[in-house]
């Protein structure tokens, strides 16, 4: 090693000038060593993606398939946030009347219903359905 070079562990730190003005260590991405041959995250992202282009860029062809998974996230996150509220659902039935309920009030509003316009539909008897399919 050269004696004005840095030792291989110095040289994957780096400096930076912190809030405190004092000069901390910081790690990067290459702390770890060299990465074995072809296991660098990055190749390994591009060869999944060479693989499965065809589902990668699906949303590209078919205008009905999202380019996000946004929707899923969404509709999973109402049930994790009032588990996460309550600490856990005390009865089979209460998650069953949640679950029933949230359905309910996801499915009027993807037709195009207010969420209170179906509420008061349905406690006044007049329960909306969605279009029963051709």
């Amino acid at each position: 090693m050269a004696s004005g070079s840095p030792s291989p562990a110095a040289a994957t730190l780096t400096c930076r000038l912190g809030p405190d003005r004092v000069t901390k260590p910081i790690r990067t991405c290459g702390t770890q060593g060299p990465w074995h041959k072809g296991k660098h995250p990055g190749l390994i992202l591009a060869r999944r993606l060479k693989r499965k282009a065809a589902q990668v860029w699906l949303f590209a062809s078919r205008f009905d398939v999202p380019a996000t998974n946004n929707g899923s996230e969404n509709a999973v996150r109402g049930y994790k946030l009032a588990a996460k509220i309550s600490g856990c659902w005390r009865t089979l039935a209460t998650l069953q009347r949640h679950c029933r309920i949230r359905s309910y009030l996801t499915t009027a509003r993807s037709h195009g219903r207010h969420p209170l316009a179906a509420i008061r539909d349905a406690l006044t008897g007049n329960a909306w359905m969605p279009p029963q399919p051709a």
